[in-house]
């Protein structure tokens, strides 16, 4: 029924349904009332500023919509991004703001939506999919195929009395990014493409990502050479300090400015679970305070969605392969819910993926291997993979991989 639907207009009673779809170029001004009535209502903020990667006209056909009597009712986008872990690349399908009228809620128009940007993925080869939402939708993802993960970073709380903690050394020269001085994002650029783990961006990415509105970025320089960054948002999609990188003490003049200028404000600040230069100056001067990042404000849980098994591991064979250490043996999974399989062997320090069933065989469902690959969140049971084959999986997984606060959408 489903198949039948994605590909037919159709006439239910009284009602034509008409999707699910692309969006097409004339009707995305109504896409993003429906997403700005429902979650910017009341607010200052529009949809399409705050996340310009994904809603824009050349994405339209991400942008996958069901019309009922002529109307959008329901909407889900997807949009790709690649992730860089050391030496791996792979593209993830970022799935942002799901919306469904609230006249026309519990019908499954949204799942409709949700699945065909499934299609999408896997006719695009982008192994994985994740998404940022809150408890009560866990279900409507888990019906999909979605699961929530474990933790995914670190957040301190920061106030005027923090002052004291960062100092201000009057080394460093601060002033705020300028997005038409072409030298600010170069030197932003050079440092955060020095992350061995983050999302690739193009120059106009970083340009477009630093010019989001209720972002600022301040920059530190000593006799005229760049050091440092830091991103502060004071949005409700991305508030606090959200993105920093280079010299630690010009990071921590940095911080020390942020505090001052906003005297009279509590501000959250965000790490990644990598070695970054803003955790290692955290961890050293509040470490008691530091919280899991499911805890700030505006950011949520991370649910995730193995769409290709084997595309998924192959793509992370750096990061197998390091892991795998000293380790020899072999596994094969198999996902019950489209029967594809893997074969894991690890023989003399190399590592080999392949499709081919072989013995010791673990069935997994597809939530089960996003836990066991990426860690499960403590309200969903970690599959039990018992003997040589637990043994072995316990060694490679699970697996981190940032996305950093700023490109999340």
């Amino acid at each position: 029924l489903n198949h039948w639907l994605c590909q037919n207009s159709i006439t239910l009673g009284e009602l034509q349904m008409d999707g699910p779809r692309a969006c097409k170029v004339q009707e995305f001004d109504e896409v993003i009332s429906l997403i700005n009535m429902v979650f910017r209502e009341g607010s200052d903020q529009d949809i399409v500023s705050d996340y310009p990667l994904v809603f824009n006209r050349p994405m339209a056909d991400y942008m996958r919509i069901v019309k009922v009597d002529g109307k959008v009712v329901s909407h889900v986008p997807v949009a790709p991004r690649e992730i860089v872990a050391e030496n791996d690349r792979f593209i993830v399908g970022i799935i942002s703001p799901t919306v469904t009228h609230p006249a026309y809620r519990h019908r499954g128009y949204g799942s409709l939506c949700l699945r065909d940007c499934v299609k999408i993925m896997e006719n695009q080869n982008w192994p994985l999919s994740a998404l940022w939402t809150q408890e009560a939708t866990f279900p409507f993802y888990q019906n999909s195929g979605w699961e929530v993960v474990g933790c995914q970073g670190w957040m301190y709380w920061l106030d005027s009395s923090d002052t004291n903690l960062f100092l201000n050394n009057n080394v460093y020269e601060i002033s705020m990014y300028d997005k038409n001085n072409p030298q600010h994002i170069q030197n932003i650029i050079g440092i955060h493409d020095d992350e061995s783990h983050r999302v690739y961006r193009s120059i106009s990415d970083y340009q477009t990502l630093f010019s989001l509105p209720k972002i600022t970025t301040y920059i530190a320089s000593s006799d005229g050479k760049f050091a440092a960054y830091i991103t502060l948002g004071k949005g409700s999609n991305k508030p606090g300090i959200i993105e920093a990188g280079g010299d630690v003490k010009a990071l921590e003049c940095l911080i020390n400015h942020v505090l001052v200028e906003n005297d009279t404000s509590i501000i959250q600040l965000l790490t990644p679970l990598t070695k970054t230069k803003l955790g290692m100056l955290m961890d050293s001067k509040k470490p008691e305070a530091k919280q899991p990042i499911e805890r700030a404000q505006g950011v949520g849980f991370q649910m995730m969605r193995v769409n290709s098994l084997i595309g998924l591991l192959k793509r992370m064979a750096g990061q197998l392969q390091k892991k795998s250490g000293m380790i020899s043996g072999s596994v094969c999974i198999t996902c019950e819910d489209n029967g594809e399989t893997v074969s894991i062997n690890i023989k003399d320090g190399l590592l080999e993926i392949s499709p081919e069933r072989t013995s010791n065989e673990v069935v997994l469902s597809r939530r089960q291997l996003t836990s066991l690959i990426f860690g499960n969140h403590e309200i969903v049971k970690s599959p039990a993979i018992k003997g040589k084959a637990g043994l072995l999986l316990k060694s490679l997984f699970p697996i981190y991989f940032p996305i950093w606060e700023l490109d999340h959408s």
